[in-house]
């Protein structure tokens, strides 16, 4: 490691490339599609998201709704087959990180704690390995590649589709610009399905106004 670098430096320099904290402060809202490939049909994605703290995940197949999750601010909930349940825990803090307009922005003033742990090869470049620990304790694995900047892997601990702990990765991939900051237009999600599945980012509107009915429990 060079001398010196530590965690927070290597979360900057991130932060620097995709664009400057400056231009994540001025996002207001943020809306997205995105397909998600397993086996079969995809499922259609929306992420609408509102001051960094409101956020609105729909899951839909063939244009119907499959599921639901919300965070308003405060509270979260998941609908799906017609079933409504308030999100707590773990999931909570999970849905109300992803209301960030950028988490590793966050790190500092939201109680995060860092540590860089070491350089490691993610698919033949290299990357700083910094542990993350949220303020509720879950901790995740964050990789930066030294030559970009950019994060390029992270790896958690979650519940896979039997209940049981299983390790996720999400590979990072094919940042591209949207109103002055880059992002991940592809990511490879392994551990949570028996198959790793994809969700390629077709669109991305910021500041395009999303009405706070789409945040309604």
């Amino acid at each position: 490691l060079p001398a010196g670098l530590t965690a927070n430096q290597v979360v900057e320099d991130y932060l620097n490339a995709i664009g400057g904290r400056a231009k994540i402060n001025e996002i207001k809202d943020l809306q997205s599609t995105a397909t998600m490939q397993v086996r079969g049909p995809a499922f259609g994605i929306k992420t609408f998201q509102k001051g960094g703290k409101k956020i609105a995940i729909e899951m839909s197949m063939n244009g119907q709704m499959m599921n639901k999750q919300v965070f308003d601010g405060l509270q979260g909930s998941q609908s799906a087959m017609g079933q409504t349940e308030a999100l707590e825990g773990e999931p909570l803090g999970d849905i109300k990180e992803q209301a960030m307009f950028s988490k590793e922005a966050g790190y500092k003033t939201a109680g995060y704690k860092l540590m860089l742990k070491g350089i490691e090869d993610v698919n033949g470049s290299n990357a700083y390995v910094v542990e993350v620990e949220r303020p509720d304790g879950k901790k995740t694995t964050e990789y930066y590649d030294t030559k970009t900047s950019l994060k390029v892997r992270e790896v958690s601990t979650g519940k896979g589709m039997d209940g049981n702990p299983t390790v996720q990765t999400i590979e990072l991939t094919d940042y591209q610009e949207a109103n002055g900051i880059k992002m991940p237009r592809t990511m490879t999600v392994s551990g949570v399905f028996p198959v790793p599945f994809i969700v390629t980012v077709t669109e991305i509107k910021v500041n395009a106004g999303v009405d706070d009915a789409v945040f309604k429990m």
